[in-house]
C-alpha cells in the first residue's frame, strides 16, 4: 500500500510504503528516521487499548482481505527516541455519512497521547 500525503495548500507531503503482511521491518522514515513497522488486517481482537476499539462501523468494504478483517492495525516503534505508536484504520459513520478514520495512540515512558483523524470518503460501489 502506498500513501501519498499532501499538506494543506497543495504542498507535497511524504510518501509511505506500508506492507500489510504481519512482518516487522525496519523502515527509514523521512521525518522519524529508522523505525520498526508492522501492519496487519485486524478484527480488533488483538488490540489491547479500549480507546482504539471505540466507534467503528464494521460495514463491509470492497477489498477481500478487509471484508473479513475490516480494520488495518499499524504498529510503529522508534527505539532511538523511545516511543511506540499504534494506529487503527477503519470506517465510522458521522452525520449519516461514511468516513475513513484513524485512531492513534502514542506512548513514550509515562506519557500517552491519543488522536482521532476523520477523512472524507467516496464509496465507489
Amino acid at each position: 500500500m502506498i500513501i501519498d500525503q499532501q499538506i494543506t495548500g497543495g504542498f507535497q507531503g511524504g510518501r509511505e510504503h506500508i506492507v500489510v503482511d504481519g512482518s516487522e521491518r525496519i523502515v527509514n522514515h523521512q521525518i522519524f528516521g529508522d523505525i520498526k513497522e508492522r501492519a496487519v488486517w485486524s478484527d480488533l481482537s488483538e488490540v489491547d487499548d479500549d480507546w482504539l476499539k471505540e466507534g467503528w462501523s464494521n460495514s463491509p468494504t470492497t477489498t477481500s482481505d478487509s471484508s473479513r478483517m475490516p480494520h488495518l492495525k499499524v504498529s510503529v516503534t522508534n527505539e532511538t527516541l523511545g516511543w511506540v505508536l499504534v494506529v487503527v484504520w477503519g470506517f465510522i459513520i458521522a452525520d449519516g455519512k461514511r468516513h475513513h478514520c484513524r485512531r492513534l495512540i502514542c506512548r513514550k515512558k509515562d506519557e500517552v497521547e491519543r488522536v482521532r483523524s476523520v477523512y472524507g470518503w467516496v464509496d465507489s460501489s
